[in-house]
């Protein structure tokens, strides 16, 4: 069960169905429930537009609804007054009263966000009335065993909250993202490389367990072609796709983020390139990650570096390490390294016969990679555009456009701390 305490000493949840009527509810008592979604499913409805299209105004609210305006009004009046949202600034108008913004008010909706990448917990917090993220901090997990993964996530979760002056039983839900084989609705574990030479355990029934901290799970592929559509270049797309380095696959198709029945899909590290090739986790040959992968290019440049070869990565690397990042390749290439720039369009060569039949099969309005690959386009993007030059019979007038992403790695905290509100709200692809 989703639910939501307020700050307010006592606040009023209105039922439409009965004229005039106002249910005192106390902070201590849930709302949001389903029952009082059913019961109130008009202001849940705007609620949902708000979060849904920050900024909105009732004038919109009116005509995306087709209710009155007056309507529109006497319910939003309703919801200031239980606290939970206000009116924000004035927005253009050519004549008249400008239109006023509505938001959720600072303090009303608060969730956390767990996630896992790269061997590092990010632990965060978000407030959509004050903006997003309001707290940020990460925990290296190289070593540890999925329940010390757990219990550091617990224990620096409830550290975070205390620091902020949040109790723990007033967050409307905590999301959790890592990438992986696993079940987002039963929190069962199959294979993770968060969790390497661990399987068969559950996540979610070990947090609530040990913490009564409620989990929304979701798999990083997914959650990067989500955020995209979000707060990216995909807003106004209805059907695109986002390929990660790692070589997962997001997909919103027909307005709706798409997981497959098992929530497994994407998987496109498991698609057969080539007959020939090293032999795959499946027992076929030539597959996607074992032909073109990414980590390969950067092995090959932490060797040169490591023996003194010349390459602009090194200006990037953090003083005392050797690890190189697609990132820091692409800097370099963005700074004229040749060596990297011709290393990466080798691996884009290859990716880009998968982008061709994904394009194929899916048709998309767009194919997006990593926002990386902006400060290295004619090594990355170029390469596949050049590649899409095959896509369809002259006169069949198929188009997929092939662009750098505007969300990536860095938002993952932002993007698994706000899904919980996509939980709650049901946003397509969370009910």
């Amino acid at each position: 069960m989703i639910f939501i305490c307020l700050d307010n000493a006592i606040c009023f949840a209105y039922n439409e169905n009965i004229k005039n009527e106002r249910q005192i509810m106390s902070a201590e008592r849930a709302i949001f429930t389903e029952n009082w979604k059913k019961k109130n499913h008009n202001l849940f409805a705007l609620l949902r537009m708000i979060w849904e299209q920050p900024g909105i105004t009732r004038h919109e609210m009116s005509r995306q609804s087709g209710c009155n305006k007056v309507v529109i009004t006497k319910r939003i009046k309703n919801l200031m007054d239980m606290g939970i949202i206000e009116e924000g600034e004035s927005s253009v108008s050519k004549r008249g009263r400008r239109p006023i913004s509505l938001r959720f008010k600072a303090g009303a909706l608060c969730t956390a966000g767990l996630s896992l990448h790269w061997r590092t917990l990010t632990v965060s917090l978000f407030d959509p009335g004050c903006g997003g993220i309001i707290a940020r901090e990460e925990y290296p997990t190289e070593g540890l065993k999925w329940q010390e993964i757990c219990d550091l996530a617990i224990e620096k979760l409830e550290n975070l909250l205390n620091a902020k002056g949040i109790a723990k039983e007033k967050l409307a839900g905590t999301g959790m993202s890592f990438t992986g084989i696993f079940n987002p609705v039963s929190g069962l574990v199959v294979a993770s490389a968060e969790f390497p030479e661990q399987c068969g355990f559950n996540v979610k029934e070990y947090i609530v367990r040990k913490s009564g901290i409620k989990i929304d799970l979701i798999n990083i592929g997914h959650l990067h072609a989500h955020m995209e559509r979000r707060m990216g270049k995909a807003r106004n797309m209805k059907s695109f796709l986002y390929v990660h380095a790692g070589f997962g696959l997001g997909m919103v198709l027909n307005g709706m983020l798409y997981r497959g029945h098992q929530f497994q899909a994407g998987e496109i590290s498991y698609v057969q390139l080539n007959e020939t090739g090293p032999k795959g986790m499946d027992g076929r040959e030539g597959l996607f990650i074992d032909v073109a992968p990414f980590y390969r290019l950067t092995d090959q440049i932490e060797e040169l570096i490591k023996n003194n070869g010349s390459t602009l990565v090194r200006n990037y690397i953090i003083p005392g390490t050797t690890r190189a990042t697609l990132e820091m390749v692409a800097k370099a290439i963005k700074d004229k390294d040749m060596l990297c720039a011709e290393l990466m369009s080798q691996n884009f060569r290859l990716v880009g016969r998968m982008v061709l039949n994904l394009a194929y099969i899916f048709n998309p309005e767009a194919i997006f990679f990593e926002p990386w690959t902006e400060d290295c386009q004619e090594s990355s993007i170029e390469v596949m555009k050049r590649m899409m030059g095959h896509y369809g019979v002259r006169h069949w007038g198929l188009k997929t456009e092939i662009l750098s992403a505007a969300t990536g790695d860095e938002q993952l905290p932002e993007g698994t701390s706000m899904l919980p509100l996509d939980v709650l709200f049901e946003v397509p692809g969370f009910v």
